[in-house]
């Protein structure tokens, strides 16, 4: 059970072919809130743009973002990356 009443919160851009969240990432959610004790909640931005302000801005805590947002931001100082996800070849 996730004990804090504070909470972090999780951008990600919103995959239109899909609700804002989806049930795999509402379940990734959830996990990781009882993981670490403090409840995730996400928040969908509608382009990178907007995603990468919502990094600047202060308006979350973590983001999946993709390579050409995250490197941005990286060499702006906002982020630093906590995992990786790394495709085939």
């Amino acid at each position: 059970m996730v004990q804090s009443a504070r909470k972090l919160v999780f951008a990600l851009t919103w995959q239109r072919n899909t609700g804002p969240v989806g049930d795999d990432v509402a379940d990734f959610f959830a996990w990781l809130s009882e993981q670490i004790g403090m409840r995730v909640v996400p928040r969908s931005a509608l382009s990178y743009p907007e995603l990468a302000e919502m990094m600047r801005g202060g308006g979350a805590d973590l983001a999946w973002l993709p390579p050409i947002v995250y490197t941005r931001l990286e060499a702006e100082g906002h982020v630093v990356s906590i995992a990786s996800h790394q495709r085939a070849g």
